[in-house]
């Protein structure tokens, strides 16, 4: 069984206490939290938090913020989820295409370990492509980006 880098959730590398403010954030949805009550729910800091949401941003992590007089307000942005896995699908082809364009070497251990991830990365795109078209066609995306 293949275990995760510690600390590292996701293809951007999210930390885990981004995660928890991320789970926080959509728990609350479609209310706003503020920095403050995020960072006493999770037992973090004030400074801690507006970094980990300030890295979110940067990581074009879809999350509205807003500094007004009460202080920064964060809220979750539904479609977040989804884009997560558009983007991990798409990062997988072209992971996919360098692969499939890298030569074959010598070393045959090599060569067996580059066939295995091709037929993983195929077979999750095929199973992937699947779900992504069906949800496309219930139309899901679109209820989620209509407000």
């Amino acid at each position: 069984m293949i275990k995760p880098k510690t600390n590292v959730s996701d293809k951007v590398h999210t930390d885990d206490v981004s995660i928890l403010i991320l789970a926080e954030v959509y728990g609350r949805y479609p209310s706003p939290v503020s920095v403050k009550d995020l960072a006493e729910e999770l037992n973090i800091s004030q400074r801690s938090t507006h970094s980990r949401i300030s890295k979110m941003m940067e990581r074009s992590t879809l999350i509205e913020v807003d500094k007004g007089k009460n202080g920064t307000m964060v809220q979750a942005c539904v479609y977040e989820p989804v884009s997560r896995i558009l983007a991990e699908q798409n990062g997988i082809k072209l992971a996919l295409k360098a692969l499939k364009e890298a030569s074959l070497n010598g070393d045959e251990s090599v060569n067996q370990k580059k066939l295995i991830l091709q037929r993983i990365f195929q077979e999750y795109l095929k199973e992937v492509g699947e779900l992504i078209d069906r949800w496309q066609s219930l139309g899901l995306f679109e209820q989620l980006t209509d407000s």
